[in-house]
């Protein structure tokens, strides 16, 4: 499974068990609503299950900045949930304040030489 489409190849390596559509879109929606799925600006949408010590409070940029590894590290995610959160996630979401915090600090991490979100080869749009 590649961009969150499935192929013939794919479904047959892959036999599952069947699932209420219910259950599934329910669990989904949960997913998004807790940012285990981040979307992100023109971009595929970052799946993330496990961030070690999930913090209570903000990280900041000049302490993600600070960090040398690729991108995608525990405080880059941990510092997209607080942006989002910040940004009235996800019940009084304001959507477009929210995308230019993102496409900064995609840009900044992109600068560093750190790598960036992958764009979305579907649409290239930014999707909520």
């Amino acid at each position: 499974m590649q961009h969150g489409q499935m192929d013939e190849d794919w479904i047959r390596d892959h036999q599952l068990e069947p699932h209420d559509i219910k259950t599934v879109f329910e669990n989904l929606k949960a997913d998004y609503r807790n940012l285990k799925l981040i979307p992100c600006p023109g971009s595929l949408t970052i799946a993330v299950y496990n961030v070690l010590d999930e913090r209570t409070y903000k990280v900041s940029v000049e302490e993600v900045r600070s960090r040398a590894k690729q991108w995608k590290t525990d405080l880059d995610i941990q510092h997209l949930r607080h942006t989002y959160r910040w940004h009235g996630w996800s019940n009084a979401f304001l959507k477009e304040e929210a995308k230019k915090a993102a496409d900064g600090f995609s840009d900044l991490m992109e600068a560093r030489g750190r790598g960036h979100w992958k764009p979305n080869p579907m649409t290239g749009n930014w999707h909520m």
